[in-house]
């Protein structure tokens, strides 16, 4: 429903801020005894107005109602000759209704749609229909911390020093879903500090052909360009509403 637990989070921030103050000298040598030498919390609880959500509030919920979207167009069927209809779909909706091309959420997009069925899970098409919100904000926040842990530019931003970001994870559909292109260039679109990164996609589906992956995704990949350059103001009141449509849709209650 796009609230936040503020206290789950005011403690991952607490955490964070704790091994941040670790000199590392001690740190990377393990020395250091969590017992005896520790910081006492700021009083600086995490809240709606936080500077860190303003910036976070965007990524997580347009992420959100890309995969509720890509989860109601599969409920339509995922046979080989609906392929191409659903990611022309996925497209537009992304840049007619949502206002910004997501190139991950496009990726899973075209796996889940190409017939690669082992990243039906990231959407919980198969599971217990009660568990599909949770799960998909789950696959949301994984998707949010990927992108942000694995932009060096964006990280660089906002610590205001070169950063060299890593990415870990024992996802397998999460490492294959970021791992599989290449990264041939990142635009700052403006606005809320936006950033888009253009892939080289890895083009192995069994529902696409050469034809598709050749003429159709170039077009898209155009009219992706072209969203790129228009400057982008996140309009919470609309997202919110197309995450509450697109979970009636999915038999979210």
């Amino acid at each position: 429903n796009g609230e936040l637990d503020y206290q789950k989070m005011t403690d991952f921030m607490s955490r964070i801020s704790f091994f941040n103050k670790i000199p590392d000298k001690y740190f990377n040598r393990q020395n250091f005894d969590f017992h005896k030498n520790f910081f006492v919390a700021e009083n600086d609880h995490f809240s709606a107005n936080s500077n860190i959500w303003l910036q976070i509030e965007p990524m997580i919920l347009n992420t959100y109602c890309s995969l509720l979207k890509i989860r109601q167009l599969s409920l339509n069927g995922l046979a080989m000759n609906n392929a191409r209809k659903n990611i022309e779909i996925f497209a537009q909706w992304m840049i007619e209704s949502l206002g910004l091309w997501v190139g991950i959420e496009f990726n899973l997009a075209l796996k889940i749609f190409g017939g690669l069925t082992n990243f039906r899970k990231m959407i919980w098409l198969d599971g217990k229909a009660r568990q599909t919100r949770k799960k998909l904000w789950g696959s949301a926040w994984d998707i949010m911390h990927a992108r942000v842990c694995t932009n060096n530019y964006t990280m660089s931003l906002y610590f205001e020093e070169k950063t060299e970001a890593f990415f870990l994870t024992n996802d397998r559909s999460l490492f294959t879903l970021l791992s599989d292109f290449n990264l041939m260039g990142i635009v700052n679109s403006g606005g809320q500090k936006s950033i888009t990164s253009i892939y080289n996609v890895n083009f192995d589906y069994p529902h696409l052909d050469d034809e598709f992956l050749d003429d159709h995704l170039k077009r898209l990949f155009d009219e992706m360009y072209k969203s790129i350059k228009r400057e982008y103001r996140f309009d919470r009141d609309f997202v919110i509403q197309e995450i509450k449509k697109l979970e009636e849709l999915n038999g979210i209650k």
